[in-house]
């Protein structure tokens, strides 16, 4: 019976397959892109994390590509002289997909879907 419920847990369990990973210098926030999967549906959604979410999610994915060393996959777009961005494709990655709810640190999120 407990194989049971496992087996259910992961049927309902929530992916997100990173397509992009943005942020700047003058904000709080990070913006992730990619595809979001449930059961049978799946669609292109935004969502907004904290530099804290951003961490756990850079710890997930190294451990999921060990051989990559994901921090270094980071490019700097420069602006201007105080402004620039960093931008990862992990659309480049051998595996991108993370459970969802790795993001429910700070409570509910809100996605942006297309």
């Amino acid at each position: 019976m407990l194989i049971e419920k496992s087996n259910t847990m992961k049927a309902n369990t929530t992916t997100f397959s990173i397509d992009t990973v943005l942020y700047d210098n003058s904000d709080t926030k990070v913006l992730i892109k990619g595809k979001t999967t449930k059961h049978h549906l799946s669609y292109s959604s935004s969502m907004y994390i904290s530099f804290s979410e951003l961490n756990l999610l850079i710890n997930e994915l190294q451990q999921k590509n060990p051989t990559t060393e994901i921090t270094s996959l980071f490019v700097e777009e420069q602006f201007s002289s105080d402004y620039y961005q960093m931008l990862l494709h992990a659309s480049e990655l051998e595996n991108n997909t993370v459970e969802l709810s790795l993001f429910a640190m700070d409570g509910t999120k809100k996605m942006i879907r297309a």
